[in-house]
């Protein structure tokens, strides 16, 4: 059973550490109490054989942002994850099943807008914390930095320094609101990498 005091607001979510594209993530990731966090620690550590990560659940609008480059970056436009069809704040979360199964009422119901519904101002300070997060893991050539906006505040959930590139993924779709063909968005990506090392 659990032991001790816990300096943290429940509920949380929690994540399998080194995971990407949700796996690990479904409805039974977020716990209400330090013996359901317990429960599900152990059952990513068992299923997963990683650590889990325990973060405070932050009711609020999910956005992510792409960036390309390395000394000098280029923010592609904002987008959110649209939630409005899930009424429960804490069911507005992409799982697994969000994410990938097609089929899936919950995979129609988390559809990305690009731009997100943001004023110039707010646009600004999320675009400045996406880039903080990025130098701050030494990101390279590109990447993208999943946030949380709550009272105005972006807060920082995920940094994913190899997001997916398909066609229909979130980052070659803000490349395209941004201007760049799917061949351009992977050619600038590449150039940032060669100029990277030096080769042009």
């Amino acid at each position: 059973r659990p032991q001790g005091r816990f300096n943290i607001n429940f509920p949380v979510i929690i994540k399998p550490m080194t995971e990407d594209a949700s796996f690990g993530i479904d409805f039974e990731s977020v716990a209400w109490d330090a013996q359901a966090a317990f429960d599900r620690m152990a059952y990513i550590i068992e299923k997963y054989r990683q650590p889990a990560i325990v973060e405070e659940f932050l009711v609020g609008r999910e956005l992510t942002v792409g960036l390309i480059g390395n000394d000098i970056l280029e923010a592609l436009p904002v987008s959110e994850i649209d939630f409005s069809s899930i009424d429960d704040p804490y069911r507005r979360i992409l799982t697994y099943e969000a994410k990938w199964m097609v089929d899936s009422p919950l995979y129609r119901a988390t559809q990305s807008i690009c731009p997100a519904d943001l004023s110039d101002e707010e646009a600004e300070h999320v675009l400045m914390v996406a880039s903080d997060a990025y130098r701050a893991v030494s990101l390279r050539d590109y990447g993208r930095i999943d946030i949380r906006y709550v009272g105005g505040i972006p807060f920082v959930i995920e940094v994913n320094e190899s997001p997916d590139l398909a066609e229909d993924a979130g980052f070659a779709k803000a490349s395209a609101v941004a201007g760049y063909s799917y061949a351009r968005m992977i050619e600038r990506i590449l150039d940032v990498a060669l100029i990277r090392h030096g080769y042009i």
